[in-house]
């Protein structure tokens, strides 16, 4: 259901088939029909970078016992890496039973990606993202807990037995990033640091009036 090995502007395929989903409680077959056809590259921006692609239109329909759907989509192919970097689709679902109809638009974009054979990677923050746990040491002893979000931003908090600091910050594609604790309204230093695994980072921080020490959080 993607695009062929080797394509070129002007080129069309199109599919027909039958496939069962287990969703639900018990196992749904639906009928699928498209028609894909190649229009002329276009140039694309994406959170992986600018890309030179072919333009891909599909119209899309499938049937099962409850639904009709019919859905238009619109990616761009890169031929050289061989995938679509963006897709853009809208779907038109109706009911057969009751004639309710519902619609949703999706929208997918490449956010990074590595290729060996070509030696070209685009590194993303989406690499850091989740929840990740550690401790403070030196003036002040706590430990700490921090969402990494999919944009690179930090937000945590580390606390213990008389204190509590908040965590926030911003980590960059390449793993460098910048901390700052926060208590009662006073900005610590900025903490830099970059990430020397996956896995792990360390260093030092410093706020007013209350000391300073090392850090070191770890992924959950």
């Amino acid at each position: 259901m993607v695009a062929l090995k080797t394509i070129a502007a002007g080129m069309n395929w199109q599919h027909a088939g039958v496939y069962e989903t287990n969703c639900g409680f018990e196992p749904e077959q639906s009928t699928l029909e498209f028609k894909d056809v190649v229009g002329a590259l276009e140039r694309v921006t994406v959170p992986a970078g600018t890309f030179n692609a072919l333009k891909i239109t599909r119209n899309h329909t499938s049937n099962s016992a409850t639904w009709t759907a019919v859905r238009e989509r619109t990616c761009w192919w890169e031929p050289e890496l061989g995938v679509e970097v963006k897709c853009i689709a809208n779907t038109a679902r109706t009911k057969k039973a009751t004639g309710e109809k519902t619609s949703y638009a999706d929208t997918y974009e490449l956010q990074a990606f590595s290729n060996r054979a070509l030696g070209r990677k685009v590194d993303s923050t989406l690499r850091f993202t989740g929840s990740w746990a550690g401790r403070l040491l030196g003036d002040a002893y706590g430990k700490c807990t921090a969402m990494f979000l999919p944009d690179g931003t930090i937000k945590g908090n580390c606390a213990d037995s008389g204190f509590e600091f908040d965590l926030v910050g911003k980590v960059n594609p390449d793993g460098t990033l910048a901390l700052n604790l926060v208590s009662n309204g006073v900005t610590g230093q900025t903490i830099t640091g970059k990430f020397d695994s996956l896995q792990q980072i360390s260093g030092t921080w410093s706020v007013p009036n209350h000391g300073s020490g090392t850090w070191v959080i770890n992924q959950d």
